[in-house]
Protein backbone atom coordinates (compact mmCIF):
# COMPACT_ATOMS: atom_id res chain seq x y z
CA UNK A 1 0.00 0.00 0.00
CA UNK A 2 0.97 3.28 -0.80
CA UNK A 3 0.79 6.54 1.55
CA UNK A 4 0.62 10.16 0.62
CA UNK A 5 1.91 12.57 3.20
CA UNK A 6 0.51 15.85 2.56
CA UNK A 7 1.59 19.14 3.53
CA UNK A 8 -1.01 21.92 3.06
CA UNK A 9 -2.17 25.68 3.79
CA UNK A 10 -4.30 26.33 6.69
CA UNK A 11 -7.79 27.81 5.22
CA UNK A 12 -8.27 30.98 6.43
CA UNK A 13 -10.92 30.32 9.16
CA UNK A 14 -8.52 27.77 10.57
CA UNK A 15 -5.78 30.31 10.33
CA UNK A 16 -7.08 33.06 12.27
CA UNK A 17 -8.09 30.52 15.37
CA UNK A 18 -4.31 30.65 15.61
CA UNK A 19 -4.36 27.03 17.12
CA UNK A 20 -1.91 25.89 19.09
CA UNK A 21 -2.29 22.03 18.38
CA UNK A 22 -4.37 20.33 16.31
CA UNK A 23 -6.52 17.56 18.32
CA UNK A 24 -8.94 16.00 16.12
CA UNK A 25 -10.92 16.20 12.69
CA UNK A 26 -14.25 14.63 12.09
CA UNK A 27 -16.71 14.83 8.87
CA UNK A 28 -20.52 16.04 9.73
CA UNK A 29 -23.77 16.97 8.51
CA UNK A 30 -26.19 14.75 6.43
CA UNK A 31 -24.36 14.13 3.04
CA UNK A 32 -20.47 14.67 5.23
CA UNK A 33 -20.16 17.91 3.53
CA UNK A 34 -18.80 19.50 6.53
CA UNK A 35 -15.60 19.38 8.23
CA UNK A 36 -15.06 19.67 12.12
CA UNK A 37 -11.59 20.32 13.15
CA UNK A 38 -10.97 20.60 16.65
CA UNK A 39 -7.63 22.29 18.34
CA UNK A 40 -6.26 24.09 21.12
CA UNK A 41 -6.24 27.84 20.87
CA UNK A 42 -3.49 30.06 22.82
CA UNK A 43 -5.28 29.99 25.89
CA UNK A 44 -4.96 26.40 25.99
CA UNK A 45 -8.64 25.86 25.51
CA UNK A 46 -10.45 23.52 23.04
CA UNK A 47 -12.34 25.19 20.35
CA UNK A 48 -14.49 23.49 17.62
CA UNK A 49 -14.50 25.05 14.23
CA UNK A 50 -17.56 23.49 11.77
CA UNK A 51 -16.96 24.77 8.30
CA UNK A 52 -18.71 23.36 5.23
CA UNK A 53 -15.59 24.27 2.73
CA UNK A 54 -15.87 22.76 -0.32
CA UNK A 55 -11.83 24.42 -1.00
CA UNK A 56 -10.40 21.95 2.33
CA UNK A 57 -8.30 19.44 0.83
CA UNK A 58 -8.91 17.53 4.43
CA UNK A 59 -12.66 17.61 3.58
CA UNK A 60 -12.30 15.96 0.25
CA UNK A 61 -10.24 13.50 1.03
CA UNK A 62 -12.23 12.51 3.66
CA UNK A 63 -14.79 11.83 1.38
CA UNK A 64 -12.92 10.23 -0.96
CA UNK A 65 -10.51 8.12 0.60
CA UNK A 66 -9.13 7.71 3.67
CA UNK A 67 -6.81 9.59 5.90
CA UNK A 68 -4.51 8.02 8.08
CA UNK A 69 -4.11 9.17 12.19
CA UNK A 70 -4.84 12.54 13.14
CA UNK A 71 -3.05 16.02 11.15
CA UNK A 72 -0.38 17.89 13.09
CA UNK A 73 0.32 21.51 13.30
CA UNK A 74 3.70 22.46 11.76
CA UNK A 75 5.25 25.85 12.19
CA UNK A 76 4.46 28.85 9.71
CA UNK A 77 0.71 27.75 9.33
CA UNK A 78 0.74 24.19 8.08
CA UNK A 79 -0.70 21.21 8.62
CA UNK A 80 0.40 17.96 7.72
CA UNK A 81 -1.74 14.74 7.06
CA UNK A 82 -1.05 10.76 5.90
CA UNK A 83 -3.85 10.14 3.25
CA UNK A 84 -3.84 6.60 1.24
CA UNK A 85 -2.84 6.86 -2.28
CA UNK A 86 -5.50 5.63 -4.51
CA UNK A 87 -6.58 7.75 -7.43
CA UNK A 88 -9.53 9.08 -6.11
CA UNK A 89 -6.24 11.00 -3.76
CA UNK A 90 -4.38 11.43 -6.83
CA UNK A 91 -7.43 13.29 -8.65
CA UNK A 92 -7.97 15.51 -5.48
CA UNK A 93 -4.09 16.39 -5.24
CA UNK A 94 -4.05 17.38 -8.72
CA UNK A 95 -7.28 19.50 -8.70
CA UNK A 96 -5.89 21.52 -5.50
CA UNK A 97 -2.04 21.89 -6.17
CA UNK A 98 -2.61 25.53 -5.38
CA UNK A 99 -3.07 25.11 -1.91
CA UNK A 100 -0.58 22.04 -1.13
CA UNK A 101 3.22 22.58 0.14
CA UNK A 102 3.80 19.18 -0.51
CA UNK A 103 2.92 15.22 -1.35
CA UNK A 104 5.35 12.37 -0.57
CA UNK A 105 4.19 9.52 -1.78
CA UNK A 106 5.96 6.39 0.29
CA UNK A 107 5.53 2.58 0.75
CA UNK A 108 3.66 2.10 3.71
CA UNK A 109 6.20 -0.05 4.82
CA UNK A 110 8.66 2.71 5.04
CA UNK A 111 6.58 4.47 7.38
CA UNK A 112 6.34 1.54 10.30
CA UNK A 113 8.48 0.72 12.84
CA UNK A 114 10.03 -2.49 13.75
CA UNK A 115 9.29 -4.16 17.00
CA UNK A 116 13.25 -3.40 17.31
CA UNK A 117 12.94 0.04 16.54
CA UNK A 118 10.17 0.34 18.47
CA UNK A 119 12.14 -0.77 21.88
CA UNK A 120 15.02 1.28 20.96
CA UNK A 121 12.87 4.06 21.10
CA UNK A 122 11.00 3.09 24.36
CA UNK A 123 14.63 2.95 26.00
CA UNK A 124 15.68 6.16 24.31
CA UNK A 125 12.33 8.11 25.46
CA UNK A 126 13.29 5.96 29.13
CA UNK A 127 16.61 8.31 29.21
CA UNK A 128 18.60 5.46 28.07
CA UNK A 129 22.09 6.21 25.98
CA UNK A 130 23.27 5.39 22.47
CA UNK A 131 25.58 3.33 24.51
CA UNK A 132 23.43 2.06 27.11
CA UNK A 133 20.89 0.70 24.42
CA UNK A 134 23.52 -0.65 22.76
CA UNK A 135 24.66 -2.84 25.28
CA UNK A 136 21.22 -4.21 25.90
CA UNK A 137 20.82 -5.00 22.60
CA UNK A 138 24.35 -6.48 22.67
CA UNK A 139 25.44 -4.72 18.96
CA UNK A 140 28.09 -2.16 18.28
CA UNK A 141 27.73 1.51 19.50
CA UNK A 142 27.52 2.53 15.68
CA UNK A 143 24.42 -0.17 15.28
CA UNK A 144 22.23 1.43 18.01
CA UNK A 145 23.13 4.58 16.68
CA UNK A 146 21.65 4.05 13.20
CA UNK A 147 18.77 2.07 14.88
CA UNK A 148 17.60 5.12 16.45
CA UNK A 149 18.95 7.13 13.46
CA UNK A 150 16.38 5.65 10.81
CA UNK A 151 13.48 4.90 13.57
CA UNK A 152 13.47 8.80 14.19
CA UNK A 153 13.87 9.73 10.45
CA UNK A 154 10.38 7.42 9.69
CA UNK A 155 8.93 9.51 12.66
CA UNK A 156 10.26 12.72 10.93
CA UNK A 157 8.62 11.48 7.80
CA UNK A 158 5.25 12.05 9.63
CA UNK A 159 5.81 15.13 11.64
CA UNK A 160 8.75 17.22 11.33
CA UNK A 161 8.77 20.02 8.89
CA UNK A 162 11.31 18.87 5.97
CA UNK A 163 12.04 15.37 6.53
CA UNK A 164 14.76 13.58 5.37
CA UNK A 165 14.22 10.54 3.39
CA UNK A 166 14.13 7.01 4.95
CA UNK A 167 16.44 5.07 3.56
CA UNK A 168 16.47 1.41 3.44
Amino acid sequence: MRLAVITMKQCQLLRELRPRSYLAFGSCGAAREMIEHIVEDQRGRMEKLRVGCRDCVLAQLLQGSYVVGQPVLLPGGLIRFVAVYTNATRRIISRNKSRLVSVEVVDARSLLLTPRQRAVLGMLGGSETITGIASRLGVSRAAAGKLVRRALQKIAVLYAAEPKPVRR
